[in-house]
């Protein structure tokens, strides 16, 4: 009997200190280019239900997986790191699947197909990044969510953002430039918030089909297609709660509401100067609008509404 009780209090010491160093987790240092080091080398050593940090310096050459992980930081060392794909434009640069809490920080990511994926139900925080030259989408939320802050999505071969089947995020103080297609791309019921971005000189400046946008304290300019377009039961708040957006210099309109679409405009809104006047333009089919005709800043708009517009809350 005293032999069983002492195995059951070792089993049960054993216990709690491996769930002690779990509770801990790990912080592994990376310096990639050195022999044998890189991000899936390191990941590979982690216990997957983290929490862990991974510090990185240097370039890595190499195609990031993250699956199945939670609590993970992947965090650029004071000195920056770099992450650029080597699969010739066939795969992600990073890759996050079937993953929670994961944050990265400070990268700048290069190529890839997209730059970054973010999908399968994932949770993924991305913080002062820079995400270019991919060979088509800079990054792209799949089923997931997603947040931004201070990141920069440019130069990509298509589109800088996209949010698809259902998935969110939300932009604070992000750059989307330069960008052909869109520098957002909203699409299949899923939802944005640009909170304090620039999205400047792409081709469409945001783009929604059958979702949700907000846009407040926003710059939207110099787009050589529309500024925001809606489409397909799209709508969109441009909220003026914490300040005013900004969108000019669109090549057409700065924003166009298409078939089915609503969009609600506060009043402080400043949206003038598209190429090709009206500033905001209701196209048809059934398309609607509140407070397009005093709350855009002196800007032109061939939207017809009833009177009694109201301020939304």
């Amino acid at each position: 009997m005293r032999t069983h009780r002492f195995v059951r209090f070792l089993l049960a010491l054993i216990c709690l200190t491996l769930l002690g160093t779990i509770a801990q987790g790990a912080t592994v240092q990376v310096h990639c280019g050195a022999s044998a080091s890189g991000i899936n080398a390191a990941l590979s050593h982690l216990n997957p239900a983290g929490p862990n940090t991974i510090v990185v310096s240097g370039t890595c050459n190499e195609n990031v997986v993250i699956q199945s992980f939670d609590r993970l930081t992947l965090q650029a060392a004071g000195s920056g790191a770099t992450i650029n794909d080597v699969s010739g434009g066939n795969n992600p640069t990073v890759a996050i699947l079937d993953s929670q809490r994961i944050l990265i920080q400070g990268f700048t990511i290069n190529g890839g197909s997209p730059g970054i994926l973010c999908g399968d139900y994932s949770l993924c925080r991305f913080s002062g990044n820079t995400v270019q030259t991919a060979v088509d989408n800079g990054v792209i939320v799949s089923r997931s969510k997603s947040s931004f802050d201070g990141d920069t999505i440019q130069n990509n071969g298509f589109r800088g953002l996209v949010l698809r089947e259902q998935s969110s995020a939300v932009i604070a103080g992000v750059m989307l430039q330069g960008n052909p297609n869109a520098g957002a791309d909203v699409h299949d019921g899923s939802f944005l918030y640009s909170l304090a971005a620039a999205v400047q000189n792409n081709g469409f400046g945001l783009r929604a089909e059958e979702s949700t946008l907000r846009i407040e304290v926003s710059t939207i300019s110099n787009n050589s297609l529309d500024g925001v377009q809606l489409q397909e039961e799209s709508n969109a708040w441009f909220s003026t709660v914490s300040g005013s957006n900004m969108i000019t210099g669109s090549g057409f309109q700065d924003v166009s509401v298409n078939d089915l679409s609503f969009a609600v405009f506060d009043p402080g809104n400043i949206i003038i100067g598209s190429l090709q006047p009206p500033d905001v333009v209701c196209n048809p089919q059934f398309s609607a609008t509140r407070g397009a005709l005093t709350n855009i800043g002196g800007g032109t708009t061939n939207c017809m509404e009833p009177s009694g517009n109201s301020k939304r809350q």
